[in-house]
């Protein structure tokens, strides 16, 4: 089976973000990887920036070709504690990409990542 991931090593910042690269993805997820810091820049209205921590790219209807990918998942891992910057941050990425008509979700269980997967490809969840 052909290795879907972007990069030979993966660093992470959080227990949840190494859990979803260890996860195995549905075979309609063609490709995915931990996006460098500051890759996408997202501005806040506090100042700076914020970024995603996962990009996804998912094949429709079993398509093969790069052409047909069409879907896209942005996703930002965060635990269920979160500080108030933090919450500023998933705020201003929800309203950016939504803006943009580009599926982002907040993610805080790994099982979170194929289940949003699997509701893209109208499979239903887990």
């Amino acid at each position: 089976m052909p290795v879907k991931y972007f990069w030979g090593e993966i660093y992470v910042d959080s227990v949840i973000e190494g859990d979803i690269v260890k996860t195995k993805t549905p075979e309609q997820v063609f490709v995915f990887g931990k996006l460098p810091r500051r890759s996408i820049r997202v501005p806040l209205y506090t100042g700076g920036t914020t970024s995603p921590d996962f990009v996804f790219a998912v094949k429709n209807n079993g398509d093969t070709v790069a052409g047909s990918l069409n879907l896209y998942l942005l996703v930002e891992a965060k635990s269920d504690d979160k500080r108030t910057s933090e919450m500023a941050a998933l705020a201003a990425q929800k309203h950016f990409f939504a803006s943009i008509g580009v599926q982002w979700k907040e993610i805080t269980d790994v099982r979170d990542v194929n289940d949003k997967i699997n509701e893209m490809l109208g499979n239903g969840s887990r």
